[in-house]
């Protein structure tokens, strides 16, 4: 994982995550499915950044669990150009079935870049909303796809 520097002005920083793809971590303690640990540390991150800003909220209760339908998050995800039209398929398909089957308002925005990722020009800000089971389950989705298909640059 690399953190990049905060930029004056911006309270935002962009996280990188990468791994050798021949590694395989278990997701969970009681569950058969492996992951990559990329995979792995990023719903780590995902985690521990919806548990923090969540923590004092009342839709949080002591199970570590979340009100469905109450508790409402947003991801944002910085995908490189070069990938982006793996999650949107041609024609809006797949980006289309990653809604249906999660619930989740998924949608790519060319604007509004935060200014700490600015300098990655040929990157596009995936925006992932709702209930974290949703996000979350969506942002697995997401992972899967742009893994199978990697970034050239």
């Amino acid at each position: 994982m690399r953190v990049n520097e905060a930029l004056p002005g911006c309270d935002e920083r962009v996280v990188t995550i990468y791994s050798n793809s021949e590694e395989r971590n278990r997701i969970e303690d009681d569950n058969e499915d492996f992951v990559c640990p990329a995979f792995d540390a990023l719903f780590k991150v995902h985690d521990m950044v919806v548990v923090e800003e969540f923590d004092d909220d009342d839709d949080y209760n002591d199970n570590d669990e979340y009100s469905e339908g109450q508790t409402v998050v947003t991801v944002r995800m910085l995908v490189p150009s070069d990938q982006i039209g793996y999650l949107i398929g041609k024609g809006g398909p797949i980006i289309q079935t990653l809604r249906n089957d999660t619930n989740a308002q998924i949608r790519v925005r060319n604007d509004n870049l935060p200014m700490c990722a600015l300098a990655l020009s040929h990157d596009e800000l995936l925006q992932i909303i709702g209930d974290p089971s949703a996000v979350r389950e969506a942002l697995y989705q997401v992972a899967f796809l742009l893994y199978n298909n990697p970034s050239r640059f």
